[in-house]
């Protein structure tokens, strides 16, 4: 008897000294909405953003009342785990204007793990970026 105890704690033991720890990068993987938003002078609505394994993302803005949306194509992205960060290459809304952005964003991001929600929050404080609550869809 002893012996089946000491082997279950061994298990048990190993098992919980192997348990993986989320970082970011798993973390943000999926599909997400935003909360509603103004974004300059146009009408209130939320981004939905696809948050891709091979460091790619896909992002869709739609206005609340589901009248009209934009897309951009995939774009890259770099997670800084050890910072909370998430780098986003800059969206291109409009391909067919000649001008291809390349800029990023960088965002802090706050999450708990276990959780269906993530804050961002622009790193840099002079930027025009807003801050972005996404929930998990």
């Amino acid at each position: 008897m002893k012996k089946l105890l000491a082997t279950l704690a061994l298990i048990l033991l190993f098992s919980i000294g192997c348990e993986k720890e989320t970082k970011l990068s798993d973390f943000v993987i999926g599909s997400w909405t935003s909360q509603e938003l103004v974004l300059g002078d146009s009408p209130v609505g939320t981004f939905e953003a696809v948050i891709r394994l091979d460091a790619m993302y896909t992002l869709k803005f739609t206005l609340s009342d589901g009248s009209a949306s934009i897309s951009c194509p995939a774009t890259g992205y770099s997670i800084d785990d050890a910072k909370n960060q998430i780098i986003i290459d800059e969206p291109d809304f409009d391909p067919n204007d000649g001008v291809t952005p390349t800029e990023t964003q960088t965002f802090n991001v706050t999450w708990t793990e276990g959780t269906k929600i993530m804050t961002w929050i622009p790193a840099d404080a002079g930027t025009d970026a807003p801050t972005l609550v996404w929930t998990r869809k």
